[in-house]
């Protein structure tokens, strides 16, 4: 592999990282905007994408009491 060939690999390495990087921003933006607009972030998840979404920010619902009217009390 000579020096041209490595650095079109690493550019492309680069490249893929970034989309991956890009990607996963993007779906953590539309699912928190998503859980925003229905009130559904101080409760439980409401699906799998939530869920993970909530793991991979650390974010949870410990600690949070939601009355069976809606609203979240600390």
């Amino acid at each position: 592999m000579n020096g041209m060939q490595a650095a079109l690999a690493i550019a492309t390495l680069a490249t893929f990282l970034i989309g991956v990087m890009l990607g996963v921003v993007a779906v953590v933006s539309v699912v928190s905007m998503r859980e925003d607009r229905r009130g559904t972030f101080p409760g439980e998840a409401p699906d799998e994408t939530a869920r993970g979404v909530r793991r991979l920010i650390a974010a949870g619902s410990r600690g949070t009491f939601v009355p069976p009217g809606g609203g979240a009390r600390r």
